[in-house]
């Protein structure tokens, strides 16, 4: 189940925090929370994401990394994929789940979770551009008066 205080407000952002990002999204309304199997994943706002990694060669036939029935899967996988608070499987097994809620047709949402199982690994093991911006987005978090460890994050 996802809990949405609202459709989730997202804002361009010309020059992401995370310089791996060419460009990005910035939830910048409230927090929303996915409940998955168990598992409760606060997304914060000022989370920065280049939406579902669909690659531009693909989006005739599946559509922009940028629409609403993706970018809600997104946020909250790529949260995840930054803060390693569920193991890599349940945080694809997240996004397959969320896609389906949002309506993407089955065998969509089967095509990105196979890709993202095959090809995500090397996104799952956080380089230096990660580490730096999940220390920028922490203080991000601090800054606004929230606990980092509230979304995941060590502190």
């Amino acid at each position: 189940m996802i809990i949405f205080p609202d459709a989730p407000l997202l804002r361009p952002v010309l020059t992401p925090d995370n310089p791996a990002l060419k460009m990005a999204y910035e939830l910048s309304r409230e927090d929303f929370l996915v409940d998955f199997e168990g598992h409760k994943i606060l997304v914060p706002w000022l989370l920065q994401s280049d939406g579902a990694s669909i690659p531009q060669a693909f989006w005739s036939e599946i559509g922009s990394p940028y629409l609403p029935i993706y970018i809600f899967g997104a946020l909250p996988h790529d949260k995840v994929y930054l803060s390693h608070e569920i193991p890599r499987a349940d945080a694809d097994r997240m996004l397959w789940y969320i896609l389906r809620q949002c309506g993407v047709p089955k065998i969509t949402a089967n095509i990105i979770y196979d890709a993202v199982r095959e090809f995500g690994k090397s996104h799952w093991d956080n380089d230096e551009n990660d580490i730096g911006y999940i220390k920028v987005l922490t203080d991000k978090i601090q800054t606004s008066g929230r606990n980092p460890a509230d979304y995941g994050f060590k502190c």
